[in-house]
């Protein structure tokens, strides 16, 4: 069969088109993880130009942070909440801070969880309550005196959390043992104490205590300050 000089290029043309598919398709299965590490890597080194940059050159520092922030880096996104909580390098905003932090304990981040989630609570109302009173309640079943004294009060008056008398007293009485038994190495306030003294300075530590101080204060029947609750 003769096949003519059009039919011939049409065919090589077919065939050369099919091999520039193959081609690119291998390139971009090859290059897909390469671009994800290098995303990555670009993360941790904005984070890391931001931590060593940040006091000599400091618009530059803060734009690696920002980027690193918006690629979903957890400690970014908790720094610069940080910044816009504290102001200085950024001008002080307290809702863009809670935002910060809200994204930030959505994609992992775990330090200072109790007084990051009162600080959200605080600026944002009862938007993010459900989400992020179980991760005080978490610290507080891992025996973090702050967190027991915390949701205790919270259950009291009925911030973030339904009132629940009974459960209020069950953590007070946790954080009580925690003190007694010096549970929690992390606390300034695991020294054997007097019960009522303990009581006391529940009260005087808990990272949320200007709002539920509010609450309490709106209520008629006012938790007092020194509880009964035995220690188990």
């Amino acid at each position: 069969m003769v096949l003519s000089l059009k039919h011939l290029h049409t065919c090589v043309t077919r065939l050369s088109s099919f091999r520039a598919l193959v081609i690119v398709a291998t390139l971009a299965a090859s290059l897909s993880p390469v671009t994800h590490k290098t995303a990555h890597a670009t993360n941790e080194e904005d984070f890391q130009n931001y931590v060593q940059t940040n006091e000599r050159n400091p618009q530059d520092a803060l734009k690696s942070l920002e980027r690193a922030a918006q690629n979903r880096m957890p400690q970014a996104q908790a720094e610069l909440a940080r910044l816009y909580r504290e102001g200085g390098l950024v001008k002080a905003d307290m809702i863009t801070a809670a935002q910060w932090y809200v994204r930030a304990l959505r994609n992992g981040y775990r330090e200072n969880t109790l007084h990051i989630v009162c600080f959200v609570m605080t600026y944002t109302g009862s938007d993010y309550q459900s989400e992020f009173v179980p991760l005080i309640l978490e610290q507080a079943e891992a025996n973090n005196l702050e967190s027991q004294i915390t949701i205790a009060r919270m259950y009291g008056v009925g911030f973030g959390v339904k009132k629940d008398i009974s459960a209020s007293g069950y953590w007070f009485t946790r954080a009580q043992r925690t003190i007694k038994e010096n549970l929690d190495p992390h606390s300034t306030l695991t020294t054997k104490r007097d019960p009522n003294e303990a009581n006391y300075l529940m009260y005087a530590s808990s990272t949320c205590s200007p709002q539920i101080d509010k609450a309490e204060r709106s209520l008629n029947d006012r938790m007092p300050r020194y509880l009964p609750f035995e220690a188990p």
